[in-house]
C-alpha cells in the first residue's frame, strides 16, 4: 500500500509499541510508565503486543472497534503468539482474523480472543455455514483491561494507518461497521458519518456482528443474501 508506512512491522516481545507512538507518549506524558500510571485503574498495558487490527484486510466489511481488552499474562513471552501477531500486522497473504484459529498459550490452553471472536460472530457463522472473512481495526492499538477511564488519544501518530486502511476501504465502497462509539469514529475520519455503506450496531454493548443487531443509518437494510455475499470467504 502506498502512502503511510505501516508502524507495526518490527514489533516483538522487545518492542511492543510503534516507534511514532512510544515517542509521542515520551513527548506528551514523560514516559510509558508515567502513561501506565496515569491510567492504572484500567490497567493500561504497552508491554503486551499490540493489536491495531486482526484479520484479512482484502475483507470486503471492516469492524471499527475500541480497543483490544486486557492482557493475558499466561501468553506473555510466548513465542507462538508472537509469530502469528506478527504475520497479522504483516497482512501476510491469505490471512484469516487469527483469533479463527487456535492460538494455544504453554499449557494448550486457546487465548480468551477466540472465545470473543466466536461469540461475536455466532449467528453470523451459522447464517454462512463457515466462518466470516472479516477485519477488525481498533481505535486505540493497545491493551487495558476496560476501556472505561482511559483517555484515549485522538492524535496517537500510529492512528494514521489505520486511518489510510479505512479510507481505502471507503473508496473500494467496503461495508464499515461500527461496533463501539461511534462518534469517536465519526470525529477520526472524514466522510464516514455519512458513508452509504455504513452498518452500526443497534446493541454496541454486546457488540454482537449479527444481521439483528444491524441498523442502516444511510441506507436500506440489507437481505440475508446480500450479507452472506458481504462476509463470505471468496473462492480461490
Amino acid at each position: 500500500m502506498a502512502g503511510v508506512k505501516n508502524p507495526w512491522e518490527n514489533i516483538s516481545w522487545q518492542n511492543t509499541i510503534a516507534d511514532c507512538d512510544r515517542e509521542y507518549i515520551i513527548a506528551k506524558y514523560g514516559g510509558v510508565s508515567e502513561y501506565e500510571e496515569q491510567y492504572s485503574k484500567a490497567e493500561l498495558k504497552l508491554s503486551c503486543l499490540p493489536e491495531p487490527y486482526s484479520g484479512n484486510k482484502d475483507s470486503k466489511v471492516y469492524c471499527l472497534n475500541m480497543n483490544p481488552g486486557e492482557a493475558v499474562k499466561e501468553f506473555d513471552k510466548n513465542e507462538s503468539f508472537e509469530r502469528e501477531t506478527k504475520k497479522n500486522l504483516a497482512h501476510a497473504e491469505g490471512n484469516d482474523c487469527y483469533w479463527f484459529r487456535r492460538v494455544l498459550d504453554s499449557e494448550g490452553f486457546p487465548h480468551p480472543g477466540l472465545f470473543w471472536v466466536y461469540e461475536k460472530t455466532r449467528s453470523l457463522r451459522k447464517l454462512l455455514n463457515e466462518r466470516p472473512n472479516i477485519f477488525f481495526i481498533e481505535y486505540f492499538p493497545y491493551h487495558s483491561r476496560s476501556g472505561n477511564g482511559i483517555q484515549f488519544p485522538t492524535d496517537l501518530p500510529s492512528y494514521e494507518y489505520s486511518n489510510q486502511l479505512i479510507e481505502a476501504a471507503m473508496k473500494e465502497e467496503k461495508h464499515i461497521i461500527i461496533m463501539r462509539k461511534e462518534d469517536m469514529w465519526y470525529d477520526r475520519i472524514d466522510g464516514l458519518s455519512t458513508y452509504s455503506r455504513l452498518i452500526v450496531l443497534k446493541n454496541s454493548y454486546a457488540g454482537w456482528i449479527s444481521p439483528g443487531n444491524f441498523s442502516y443509518p444511510n441506507s436500506k437494510e440489507l437481505t440475508e443474501e446480500e450479507i452472506v455475499e458481504m462476509f463470505k470467504k471468496e473462492k480461490k
